[in-house]
């Protein structure tokens, strides 16, 4: 982190969370009313999910244990576990600064060296392919464990309880006496859960008989959509020679259906005496079997009525992209798009001079001593108020109580970042004759979310960030489109950074940057003391008294 370009504090993860182990608060949460849990799942593993999963239930359903609690803890736990903001507004003691990952639990302390064997009293089990990692004073060592040796040396390659005293290996890198260890996985608890997710049958089962008679083509009946469906192949039975059909046979050739979402089970069979079907016929009947259920659970939707009814609201209200540009001023564009040239420019396209967007944050702690600072502007400008995609309470209270006196001086319009406040706009737009633009953070992303806010009565907007250019040109058909940033945020936070690492509680002074560790990304990090928020933000480039902004560039 630095002030002022002076590094003040390096090498360390400043912003790297503990895991918010919640478990403790399950029940909390269902007294006061929480009927659904969202458990964290993206990029983590299948063994991970399936022990968090089960663990929450159980936790739902009864209690836990202590061994459920290490389980929870040994599957990913990065530094010690966090109660986040359960308890308290996020502090420094919920950083895990020293480590990024995982670290699982604490195994023990390098008591002694031997070639490429460490010795350790354990506080943890171990055993063959657990995963450890020994922290030394310069750098993180990763490895396996591939054999274990009981307190004389003997090669034991057992599980081993904790309390007791082990070597193992091997550990190719240096280590030193002293250096923790840590267990970061645990193979048998993977295997557990690995075993127990494979035993799950997520497949349909299908149950019907099959009918091998003479003189009749082969064919099967079951059950499609409460119906009984016979399903045929153009093949008549031969007579036997060596070999007749039975049931094991035929079971042999329909339970090849790995790649299918369905499983034959409990099947009936009908079968003459004396006949045989060659594999591939049988094959070729279970093929067509699972087509014929596949399409069962195709749903046709005619959308056909949908997308007339789009057109016809495209072509009703003349929107198509050059009547906008011939219908406007020369001031005003349809669509402003901003480019990227490199890390510090940026290429306009569209006339920003006559607008200016105030973030009401701003207004808020700077109007009583700029006042006359918010009166240029409004002389001057065609002044806009933004309101943030994240507001809490402090600022909740001052838009509900001063954002319709703030119009009255003669603002033109609302930019908002939150949904809560879109009635509050169209009621202020309908009393003042303001405009309405939707900001980014709404993630308009398609033509109905446009038509849905052009019908609720919103001027313009500003598209989703992850938007292609096909559909910013089918948006535009529908709405006006502008952009107007030029940095990124990067993240909001209730945790401060500044104040947890220079013990300074400074949010009028947004001189403090966050570099990370490549050296090629600089954050400016912009304090706000009115619910004590801070923001990363990418890019500043245009601050006028570090109060507003002349573009959406300072938050």
């Amino acid at each position: 982190m630095y002030e002022n370009n002076k590094s003040i504090y390096n090498n360390k993860y400043l912003l790297s969370k503990k895991d918010i182990f919640g478990i403790d608060y399950i029940h909390k949460l269902i007294n006061i009313g929480v009927t659904s849990l969202k458990i964290e799942g993206r990029s983590k593993t299948l063994e991970y999910v399936g022990i968090v999963t089960e663990k929450y239930r159980k936790c739902i359903d009864s209690n836990i244990d202590e061994k459920d609690i290490k389980d929870l803890k040994q599957i990913f736990i990065r530094s010690l576990e966090s109660s986040g903001y359960f308890d308290k507004i996020g502090s420094i003691e919920s950083i895990s600064e020293n480590c990024a990952k995982n670290t699982g639990l604490k195994l023990g302390t390098i008591i002694g060296k031997k070639d490429e064997y460490i010795k350790l009293k354990l506080e943890e089990n171990i055993d063959l392919h657990d995963g450890i990692e020994i922290y030394t004073s310069e750098n993180v060592v990763s490895t396996i464990v591939t054999c274990i040796k009981n307190d004389k040396f003997i090669t034991f390659n057992k599980e081993v309880l904790s309390d007791n005293i082990v070597w193992i290996g091997d550990i190719s890198k240096s280590v030193n006496i002293g250096d923790i260890v840590y267990k970061t996985s645990s193979n048998k608890l993977n295997k557990e859960y690995r075993d127990k997710i494979l035993k799950i049958n997520r497949k349909n089962l299908v149950t019907g008989t099959i009918n091998i008679l003479k003189n009749t083509n082969v064919n099967m009946d079951l059950i499609i959509n409460n119906e009984i469906v016979n399903i045929f192949i153009n093949y008549i039975p031969q007579d036997s020679v060596n070999k007749q059909v039975d049931s094991e046979y035929i079971d042999n050739q329909f339970s090849k259906t790995i790649d299918s979402p369905f499983e034959f089970t409990n099947l009936n069979y009908n079968i003459d005496d004396n006949l045989f079907v060659p594999v591939s016929k049988l094959n070729e009947l279970r093929r067509d079997i699972i087509k014929r259920l596949d399409e069962s659970y195709i749903v046709n939707i005619d959308v056909t009525e949908k997308y007339n009814k789009l057109d016809e609201y495209i072509i009703n209200h003349n929107k198509s992209l050059n009547n906008l540009q011939h219908n406007k001023s020369k001031n005003e564009n349809s669509i402003f798009i901003y480019k990227y040239n490199s890390i510090d420019e940026y290429k306009y396209i569209g006339d920003y001079s006559n607008i200016i967007y105030l973030n009401i944050s701003d207004i808020r702690r700077y109007e009583l001593q700029n006042i006359d600072i918010i009166s240029k502007y409004i002389n001057e400008k065609d002044v806009y108020i933004y309101i943030p995609n994240i507001v809490l309470s402090n600022l909740d209270k001052y838009i509900d109580s001063d954002l319709e006196r703030l119009i009255k001086l003669g603002v033109k319009g609302i930019l908002f970042g939150n949904i809560g406040y879109i009635k509050m706009a169209i009621d202020l737009k309908s009393k003042y004759g303001i405009r309405i633009v939707a900001d980014y953070s709404l993630n308009i992303v398609n033509t109905y979310a446009a038509i849905f806010f052009k019908e609720k009565g919103i001027d313009k907007i500003t598209i989703s960030t992850e938007i292609d250019e096909s559909e910013i040109q089918n948006i535009a058909n529908i709405i006006d489109i502008e952009v107007i940033e030029n940095f990124v945020t990067a993240m909001t936070s209730r945790f401060c950074p500044v104040k947890a690492y220079s013990k300074v509680c400074n949010c009028n002074n947004n001189s403090y940057e966050l570099k990370d560790n490549h050296n090629n990304i600089r954050y400016n990090v912009i304090c706000d003391n009115t619910d004590c928020t801070v923001k990363l933000v990418r890019n500043i480039s245009c601050i006028e008294n570090n109060i507003f902004s002349k573009r959406k560039c300072i938050i």
